[in-house]
């Protein structure tokens, strides 16, 4: 009888947990509810194809919002002014091989509206990951496709960045 009572009550407490991250506005990373002026958005022409993969991975997983080819459609405009993806050694083995890296991703941009109004100038992100790279022939393909990984990372922590000060510039 304990038991079915302590199951009853973990049960409960669970279920007050889940409303009460509901009702604070908690959501899953990756899951973003975005205002109105978000929902249809667009990039310029000079922004990167890894710049606007990301982008798309990211309005992928939100159902309520596309990235549009036109301008017209658009209730945000990314202006993209620069962009820049390095790589740097951080660290040297005895063999004077590289072991870790640091990759580096910056971006400029000018947020517009639909109207054609500058909500942001000049806004400027930099996002950076290290990782270790043995110098090892087995492994080499597998850091490879780390460094690719970790390349698309950034490009989706500037997306995020960006949609999140978007969303702090645009009244509801």
């Amino acid at each position: 009888m304990h038991d079915i009572a302590k199951v009853s009550s973990q049960k409960l407490i669970l279920g007050m947990m889940l409303c009460f991250l509901s009702a604070c506005g908690y959501h899953l990373k990756g899951s973003v509810v975005l205002p109105l002026a978000l929902q249809k958005i667009y990039v310029s022409e000079r922004a990167s194809v890894p710049f606007i993969e990301a982008l798309n991975t990211v309005y992928q997983h939100n159902s309520t919002g596309q990235v549009v080819k036109r301008k017209s459609d658009a209730g945000l405009i990314i202006e993209v002014l620069y962009e820049n993806y390095s790589r740097h050694t951080l660290s040297l083995n005895t063999s004077g091989y590289s072991n870790e890296y640091e990759l580096t991703y910056e971006i400029q941009f000018n947020l517009v509206n639909q109207q054609g109004k500058t909500l942001a100038s000049n806004q400027k992100f930099i996002v950076k990951k290290t990782y270790y790279n043995e110098q090892q022939s087995d492994s080499l393909i597998a850091k490879q496709e780390e460094e690719q990984r970790l390349r698309q990372a950034l490009y989706i922590e500037a997306v995020h960045r960006i949609i999140e000060r978007s969303r702090a510039l645009i009244k509801p």
